[in-house]
C-alpha cells in the first residue's frame, strides 16, 4: 500500500477541485498535478520550502503541472529559500496564480503552456549581483501578467540574460 500523500490524492479523488493546506510550516513533498480539475488551491497558510544544502533540489520542481491538466491553479504564501530547484513547472493548466510569496534563486518558474501565468504581490530575490543565476521566470508560451511584485539582487546568465 502506498503511503498517503498529495499526489496520491490527486490520482484518486472524485471531486473536480482541490483545496490543500499544508499543516507543517516546512514540507519536503513535491506535487504533480496530472488530472483535469477546475481548481487546485495550494498553501493557504505560510509554508517554508528549503533543503538542508543549497545543492538539494537542483533541476527539480516542487509543483509540476502536467500537460493533461486544464484547470486553474492557485499557489499562495510560499517562502522558498536554500533550494536550487524551481517552484513551478507548468506544461498545462488554464491559468496559474502565484501570490504573496517570497522566492529566492533563479529558475523558479518554467511556464511552458498556452495558459496565463499571473504573478501578484511576490518577491523574487537573486543570489547577489556577482553570482549569475538563471532567470526567475522562463516562459516559452502563453502570457505572463505581473502586478505589485519585486525582482532584486539578480545577475543573470545566458544569451537573453534578464529576470524574465
Amino acid at each position: 500500500m502506498r503511503s498517503p500523500n498529495m499526489t496520491y490524492a490527486f490520482e484518486y479523488s472524485l471531486c473536480d477541485s482541490f483545496d490543500i493546506t499544508l499543516i507543517d510550516s516546512e514540507n519536503l513533498e513535491s506535487i504533480h498535478i496530472t488530472k483535469n480539475t477546475e481548481l487546485v488551491w495550494l498553501m493557504k497558510k505560510k509554508t517554508k520550502i528549503s533543503g538542508p544544502k543549497e545543492t538539494d533540489g537542483e533541476m527539480n520542481f516542487i509543483i509540476t503541472i502536467d500537460s493533461t491538466s486544464t484547470g486553474d491553479i492557485i499557489v499562495q504564501n510560499i517562502e522558498m529559500r536554500e533550494w536550487n530547484g524551481g517552484l513551478i513547472r507548468s506544461d498545462g493548466g488554464k491559468s496559474i496564480l502565484l501570490q504573496d510569496s517570497l522566492l529566492a534563486g533563479g529558475g523558479t518558474i518554467v511556464h511552458n503552456t498556452v495558459g496565463v501565468l499571473n504573478i501578484q504581490s511576490d518577491e523574487f530575490i537573486g543570489d547577489g549581483l556577482n553570482v549569475p543565476i538563471d532567470p526567475f521566470i522562463f516562459a516559452t508560451k502563453g502570457s505572463v501578467n505581473i502586478v505589485s511584485s519585486t525582482f532584486k539582487k539578480g545577475s543573470f546568465k545566458g544569451d537573453r540574460s534578464g529576470c524574465i
